[in-house]
């Protein structure tokens, strides 16, 4: 009986030490995983947006200059990766007060209702104070870090945009 006992507690030791092994291999760093530095797919596909944009009545440029020409200074404008909102071609930039603006041009008015719902729903809690407004095919996304109000000058100057024909 008692090479029973000791059997028993041999073996339920050897498990014990086994389970610690188990949780000191959990609990140890994960191994850090480095960007990729392959960016040639990443500017092929910018390319592609860029050269495959539709036609849309109020275009990224119109809403940038109309901005400018309002006194919202966009600086560092450039292209931003479209397909990540399922759109056809994004750009923008940010203003001296630090606001960030997109303008995303989707192929249909109904993808830019879908492009816009999918940017709330995905960015919900990285911008709460986010605002985005659809007008045709073409989404305007205004995020301030801080509320400061500048947002609703830039609104109204994207709600006072006339639509134009595509050329």
């Amino acid at each position: 009986m008692r090479c029973l006992v000791y059997v028993s507690i041999a073996v339920a030791l050897s498990a014990c030490g086994r389970d610690r092994a188990n949780h000191a291999s959990a609990s140890s760093p994960t191994k850090r995983v480095e960007p990729s530095q392959q960016l040639a797919p990443l500017i092929a596909r910018l390319h592609y947006e860029q050269l495959h944009r539709p036609p849309t009545r109020i275009s990224a440029e119109r809403v940038l200059d109309a901005l400018e020409r309002a006194g919202v200074g966009v600086r560092e404008r450039r292209q931003f990766l479209g397909a990540t909102v399922r759109a056809a071609y994004c750009a923008g930039g940010t203003t001296a007060d630090d606001i960030a603006i997109s303008v995303c041009e989707y192929r249909t008015p109904a993808a830019a209702l879908a492009g816009k719902q999918l940017m709330d729903k995905r960015f919900a809690v990285m911008d709460a104070n986010a605002h985005r407004v659809v007008r045709d095919r073409t989404v305007l996304s205004v995020v301030e870090s801080v509320a400061k109000g500048s947002t609703t000058r830039i609104l109204e100057r994207f709600a006072a945009i006339e639509p134009q024909e595509p050329k």
